[in-house]
């Protein structure tokens, strides 16, 4: 099913919320959609201005009266998100069912804190500029472009993705944009043909470069604790810090019963 996926202008969360439900815009989207419902609503840009209840509560009212079936989230804090789905559990309302948010192999925060937090509430991840927003090229296109979005040219990590990108297309004898020739098509059958960028196989070795020439700086606590492998493949406990916790817990239960 195709998921129609209005957007309102940026501004206060609460008064978008509020043009949604009082100013007809959803009734005027549908009109223009000429549907009676919208798949999934995002609400977009969330800039503190309103409590979590509140637009969670407006929201219920859309989704209450079948105009919206799903609602999603874009750009916004991971505590905010998983806070708004457990009101919306514990008050039976409509919890987000997917996020949005900037993620490609040369930009992945997104991995230490939504996208656990999107497994762990069951959540869908959409992510935008998974292409690097045009960056991502070879060489010798980079050095012939010569308008770069908002004005700003790739930084030196963009170029080391893109260089690592365009090795790992030599190797499996694809060109290094294969998804962006499929996803921007206009043409059906261009974009069957494309569909074969599907069937491309990355070994280890490749990935491994790939993960090198974007290393991630987990920060406090994963650098001492490391990550949760059920929530985020490829993570795992960090040996040194359990073992310290565990020998601090067998001091604590052998000082116990020595008093005992």
């Amino acid at each position: 099913m195709l998921s129609l996926i209005p957007k309102t202008e940026h501004g206060s969360v609460l008064r978008k919320v509020a043009v949604l439900l009082y100013s007809g815009q959803v009734e005027a989207s549908l009109k223009k959609l000429r549907t009676h419902y919208i798949d999934l609503l995002y609400v977009y840009w969330w800039d503190y201005s309103a409590s979590i209840p509140e637009v969670m509560l407006s929201l219920k009212d859309l989704v209450k009266s079948g105009k919206v079936l799903y609602l999603g989230i874009s750009d916004t804090p991971a505590w905010i998100v998983a806070q708004a789905n457990e009101y919306a559990r514990q008050n039976a309302l409509t919890p987000f069912a997917i996020y949005q948010g900037n993620w490609n192999v040369g930009k992945r925060d997104m991995e230490r804190d939504i996208i656990p937090m999107c497994r762990a509430n069951g959540m869908s991840v959409a992510a935008w500029g998974f292409l690097g927003q045009g960056k991502f090229k070879s060489p010798d296109e980079l050095k012939d472009q010569t308008y770069w979005r908002d004005g700003v040219p790739p930084t030196e990590a963009e170029l080391a993705v893109s260089q690592v990108l365009q090795e790992a297309a030599d190797e499996l004898g694809e060109g290094i944009r294969p998804a962006n020739d499929m996803l921007n098509t206009p043409d059906k059958w261009q974009g069957a043909d494309g569909l074969d960028a599907l069937k491309i196989v990355l070994t280890e070795t490749q990935i491994q470069k790939l993960n090198n020439a974007t290393p991630s700086a987990w920060g406090f606590p994963f650098d001492l604790f490391g990550r949760d492998p059920h929530y985020l493949p490829g993570g795992k406990p960090e040996s040194y810090g359990m073992k310290s916790v565990s020998w601090n817990l067998c001091s604590l239960a052998l000082s116990l019963l020595i008093t005992m």
